[in-house]
């Protein structure tokens, strides 16, 4: 069986801290270590998502649907994102509340074999104040 290169990081977006962008540095990590497999933690939908998402154009990129709270605030999610040469066969999320961890399942064929990724990150609410 070939040989993954997979790449994992909490990029540490704290959503709910004000912090409105991506750093340019994210993408250009991705993308030098050329890494088959990424797994983000702590990933926002913010400002420059667009930029962001268009920068990794070698990757089929997955994230959570659910990005923001229920007062219309970026949530931290997961993102997955998988070369475009390997074959991607099913997409999975459970749907979450406040309460519960994100969780995303992506699964791949690599050599015709089925390869199974999973994506979670543990919710833990604090309260801050403004």
């Amino acid at each position: 069986m070939k040989k993954l290169k997979i790449m994992e990081w909490n990029i540490n977006q704290r959503s709910h801290r004000g912090i409105n962008n991506i750093p340019y540095f994210v993408a250009d990590t991705i993308n030098r270590s050329d890494a088959d497999i990424v797994v983000l933690t702590e990933f926002a939908k913010v400002n420059n998502h667009d930029y962001f998402i268009n920068s990794l154009s070698r990757y089929n990129v997955f994230y959570n649907s659910k990005d923001k709270d229920k007062d219309g605030k970026n949530i931290n999610t997961l993102l997955i994102a998988v070369k475009n040469s390997l074959h991607v066969t099913v997409i999975h999320e459970i749907e979450i509340d406040d309460n519960n961890p994100n969780f995303l399942r992506i699964d791949i064929k690599v050599d015709s074999k089925p390869f199974t990724i999973i994506g979670t990150r543990v919710r833990i609410k604090y309260l801050y104040e403004n």
